[in-house]
């Protein structure tokens, strides 16, 4: 019988003597060792260690990306947020301004001022600008440092500002209209 063997890399047939082919009864012969089908403890620890490792790699990459979807929606979150007040800020101003413009042409075709008229509108424009402060506040409180959001909050506090100097524009507007009787 032929049995192949290796040592250092090196692949050899060698014959084993005759005598190792058959079974000894009477326990003075070796018996040859059978062929056993399946993996040894060594390959099963490599591949073993090789699977944790791809493992921990795949798991690093998930919470990154849990990580990403984290931030990404808190971002969405306060965009919506910030959209809806705006949206609520934006229609006052357009229906505080339908108004004024209203009071300022019934004022020139008549030649009269509605004083009552006159301070709700300011008063209106009064409570803009506390909207717009209180709003401002908020975006002072939002930490963070990412740039895009913080970009976003910057951009949406100078609209917040420009908004603040027409609304007290026209409450100055609206002095001079209507001013304080003593």
């Amino acid at each position: 019988m032929q049995m192949l063997t290796a040592s250092s890399g090196n692949c050899a047939i060698t014959s084993v003597p005759s005598e190792m082919n058959q079974p000894s009864w009477s326990g003075g012969g070796r018996r040859a060792a059978k062929p056993r089908d399946g993996f040894t403890l060594a390959e099963l620890l490599v591949s073993m260690a090789l699977i944790v490792l791809v493992m921990s790699v795949i798991s690093q990459a998930f919470v990154e990306g849990l990580e990403s979807f984290r931030h990404l929606k808190a971002v969405g979150d306060l965009a919506e947020r910030l959209r809806e007040a705006s949206v609520k800020l934006n229609a006052d101003i357009l229906a505080t301004n339908e108004e004024a413009r209203d009071f300022i042409q019934a004022g020139l075709l008549t030649g009269a001022v509605d004083r009552a008229q006159a301070a709700e509108l300011a008063a209106r424009y009064e409570a803009i600008c506390r909207n717009a402060d209180e709003l401002q506040g908020q975006f002072r409180a939002i930490k963070t440092d990412r740039r895009e959001v913080i970009r976003a909050i910057a951009r949406a506090a100078e609209s917040l500002e420009r908004l603040k100097i027409s609304a007290k524009l026209m409450i100055e507007l609206l002095a001079l209209i209507n001013p304080p009787t003593d």
